[in-house]
This record gives structure tokens, C-alpha cells and sequence, in this order.
């Protein structure tokens, strides 16, 4: 509710209103530096907000961290990795860290190691891993103990087309199920295929918040990619 943050007396997010319910997927959009990766590092209970109130499952991220967090699945933009450890034992390590039992632990382990294809790389040390291969490691860790929450900040952004797909089609999966999943991208083609709702913003104010019926009503046959320009005059989209 009304999240602002300001950095070195710059408003990076201002008055941020957004509401993501159960079962569906929400895109936050827009250019680098519109306050996307922001939002995400404060839902998350990583940085603070200089103003207003997050919310996870009702909880209060900065009252009651322990139990907003117990939630959320996060992937960042930038992923990090234990080195020292390989592909399986970085998911083992995540399934423990959150109390996955281990029968139930090894099941969703081999799901997501055949569904990105990292059987082969699962004795691999994480640190020998490509941007690609680690990214794909990441989110299969976040999905190993299923949280309820995933807020994922450019999660397909180094994916090749077939894991693209696959990560897809287990959002919608989830969202099917119950997940609420928050996805930051500038990739407005994919959020168009993807969302069911959006948050268009451009320097941290908000420009457009609403379904993608409600986009279509608003703005015609116009894609996310037009409309955003449209809004934003001469704002390139990178």
C-alpha cells in the first residue's frame, strides 16, 4: 500500500499500490530503472520501504518478516549460487533449509532436474555453471519446497527457448493451483502471453494497473509493447 522508496533523495518507486490474489499471474512492466526490481527486493523484505506498508499473505513484511517470508520464493535478477556444491546438492540443501521432508524432497528434486534437463549436470559444481544452466538451478530450487508467493525478477532472461517454454507452463501450472506469482520483465511480448494482470510503470510511478481485459477496453488492439510506448512518448523499451 502506497510503497515509495528513495534513494539518495531520488524516488526510485512512488506510491505504489498493487494487489496480487490468489491464482493469478501479475506482471510488473517496464523499462530498466522503473521501479520493478525495487518492488520486488521490498516484498521480499530485502531492502526497506522509505514509505507505506507491504504485504505477504496478509502478513507485514517489515513487522513480521519471519512469517511473511515463510511464503515467498524469490529469484533475483542476478542469480547466486553455493559454488562449493552441486546441482543436486544445492536442491537438497533448499529442500532441507525449508523443511521438505525428505521422501517428498527427492520426488520434486528428479521433477525438476528432468524438467529443465539437469540430470547431467547434477554433479556439477554450481560455480562451473553458465548464466544459463545456474538460472535454471535457481528456479528449480525456488519450486522444490512449492511456496505459495514466487516474485521472480527477470526470471527468463538467460533461459533458451525450450526452457522458456517449460518454465511457462509450470507458472500456469501454479497459478492453476493457487500460486500468486509477481513476474518483473521488460519482455512485453512474453508478459502479454503470459499475465493475467499488470502493472505498467515508468520511473517509478504507475502508469496503467489492471487486468489484460481491462488493457484491451483501455487501449484497443494496441500490444503491451505500443501502449507502453505510447505512455511513456519517447521512452525506449530496453
Amino acid at each position: 500500500i502506497d510503497l515509495t522508496k528513495e534513494i539518495n533523495r531520488k524516488t526510485v518507486l512512488n506510491k505504489l499500490n498493487l494487489s496480487a490474489p490468489k491464482g493469478r499471474i501479475h506482471g510488473l512492466i517496464g523499462s530498466n530503472g522503473a521501479g520493478k526490481t525495487t518492488t520486488l527486493k521490498i516484498l521480499s523484505g530485502l531492502i526497506p520501504p522509505t514509505s507505506g506498508i507491504a504485504r505477504i499473505n496478509n502478513y507485514d513484511v517489515q513487522r513480521t518478516p519471519e512469517l511473511a517470508k515463510q511464503y515467498i520464493g524469490y529469484v533475483p535478477e542476478n542469480p547466486r549460487l553455493y559454488g562449493a556444491l552441486t546441482v543436486r546438492e544445492t536442491l537438497e540443501f533448499v529442500a532441507s533449509l525449508n523443511s521438505v521432508p525428505r521422501d517428498a524432497a527427492e520426488i520434486k528434486i528428479e521433477h525438476y532436474l528432468s524438467s529443465f534437463n539437469l540430470h547431467q549436470l547434477e554433479d556439477e559444481y554450481t560455480k562451473n555453471l553458465s548464466r544459463g544452466e545456474a538460472q535454471r538451478v535457481l528456479l528449480s530450487s525456488m519450486l522444490v519446497h512449492e511456496p505459495l508467493v514466487l516474485l521472480l525478477d527477470e526470471p527468463f532472461y538467460t533461459l533458451d527457448p525450450h526452457s522458456q517454454r517449460v518454465f511457462r507452463e509450470i507458472l500456469r501450472r501454479k497459478r492453476d493451483n493457487g500460486t500468486t506469482i509477481l513476474v518483473a520483465t521488460h519482455l512485453l511480448d512474453l508478459a502479454e502471453r503470459l499475465c493475467d494482470s499488470i502493472t505498467l510503470l515508468s520511473k517509478g510511478n504507475t502508469l496503467f494497473d489492471g487486468t489484460l481485459t481491462e488493457v484491451k477496453k483501455k487501449f484497443g488492439q494496441l500490444s503491451l509493447e505500443d501502449m507502453y510506448i505510447d505512455l511513456t512518448d519517447d521512452e525506449a523499451v530496453n
